[in-house]
C-alpha cells in the first residue's frame, strides 16, 4: 500500500467505521468498443461516472440521448437502462466506476453489479441509492474542466485489481469520488466555480421548487438574457434548462418518497408538478418506475 492509501485511510477510516452506511466502489474498468458493436443494460443499479477517453458515441439513458466525446463525461442515475452505441467510424474507448452510495457498513462487499432485475443482487437492502444530496442525480460535464475529478478517477480504475480485494479501501475511495462529485457541479470550464448568475439561477430553484419557474423567470433571476441561460446550462449541463429544472424535480420527489409516506399527488405538488398524470409520466421516464414501485423498493431501506 502506497502513502496515498495510507493518509487517507488515517482521515476516513474511524469516522466511517461509526457509520452505518457508507458509499463504496464496486467497479472500476475501460472498455474499448468495436466498430458496429453495440451494448444494451435493462437496469443497472449503481450510480456510474462514465466518461470517454478517445473516439466518438451515443449512450442511451432511459431512453434520452446523449452524444459522448473525448473528454466528455456523466453521472448515470441509479437503476437505469443504459444503450451504448458507439460511432461506426471512431468507436469510443469508455471507463467507468460503479459507486453504491449507501452500503451498509457492516454487511460484505460484493465487488459485483447488478444490470438487470434477475441478477442476485438486484435490491438487496444493503445496496441502494444515496437519499440525500451526497452526490448530484444527474451530472454532466468535462473531464477537463474538473482536474481533481480526472485525477481520481483514472486512480481509481488503475487500483481497480488492488480494490477488488480491499472492502476498506472501496469505502475509501466512494466516499472520495463521491466528494469530488459533489463539487463537481460547480466546476467551470478552468476548475473555477460556475458563473455566479448561474449559481444564483439554481439556488433559487432549489429554494422555490414548488413554484412554477420558466426559463424567462431563470433569466431575470441570474440578470442575463434567455440565451445565456440557455448556453450556461447546455455548457455546464449538456441539457437545456428545462430538462436540467426536470431532472432536479424528479430527484427530490424520489427522496420524498423514499423517506416519507406523503401521497405521491402531494409529492408532486410538492415538486412543482401539479398534474398528477404528468408526474408519474415524468418520474417513470426518468427512473424507469411508477412513483409507487419506486417507493416499495425503496421506503424500507
Amino acid at each position: 500500500m502506497d502513502l496515498f492509501h495510507y493518509f487517507w485511510y488515517y482521515l476516513t477510516m474511524k469516522k466511517q467505521n461509526a457509520e452505518k452506511f457508507v458509499p463504496v466502489v464496486v467497479w472500476a474498468n475501460n472498455y474499448q468498443f468495436a466498430k458496429n458493436e453495440k451494448i444494451t443494460q435493462s437496469c443497472v443499479e449503481s450510480r456510474m461516472l462514465l466518461w470517454c477517453k478517445i473516439g466518438r458515441g451515443e449512450v442511451r439513458v432511459n431512453a434520452q440521448r446523449f452524444a459522448m466525446n473525448p473528454g466528455d463525461f456523466m453521472l448515470l442515475p441509479w437503476r437505469r437502462r443504459l444503450e451504448y452505441h458507439p460511432d461506426s467510424k471512431t468507436p469510443f474507448l469508455v471507463a467507468g466506476i460503479h459507486i453504491i452510495p449507501r452500503h451498509a457498513r457492516n454487511h460484505p462487499v460484493e465487488f459485483e453489479v447488478a444490470h438487470s432485475r434477475s441478477h442476485r443482487l438486484f435490491e438487496k437492502p444493503w445496496r441502494a441509492d444515496a437519499l440525500t444530496g451526497t452526490i448530484p442525480s444527474f451530472l454532466a460535464g468535462c473531464m477537463e474542466w474538473n482536474a481533481q475529478l480526472k485525477f481520481l478517477a483514472e486512480y481509481i480504475v488503475a487500483c481497480q485489481p488492488q480494490v477488488k480485494h480491499d472492502e476498506e479501501l472501496a469505502m475509501v475511495f466512494g466516499k472520495l469520488l463521491c466528494a469530488q462529485l459533489a463539487t463537481a457541479v460547480t466546476k467551470s470550464r478552468n476548475g473555477e466555480t460556475m458563473p455566479q448568475n448561474l449559481i444564483q439561477i439554481m439556488e433559487y430553484v432549489k429554494g422555490h421548487i414548488i413554484q412554477k419557474i420558466s426559463i424567462t423567470d431563470m433569466a431575470e433571476i441570474g440578470q442575463c438574457s434567455i440565451s445565456t441561460v440557455i448556453r450556461l446550462f447546455r455548457r455546464h449541463f449538456s441539457a437545456s434548462p428545462i430538462q436540467w429544472l426536470l431532472q432536479f424535480r424528479i430527484s427530490q420527489a424520489a427522496a420524498l418518497l423514499g423517506s416519507t409516506q406523503l401521497h405521491v399527488g402531494e409529492i408532486g405538488r410538492r415538486v412543482g408538478i401539479d398534474d398528477p398524470y404528468y408526474f408519474s409520466k415524468l418520474f417513470k421516464r426518468f427512473n424507469g418506475k411508477t412513483a409507487k414501485n419506486y417507493r416499495s423498493r425503496n421506503a424500507s431501506i
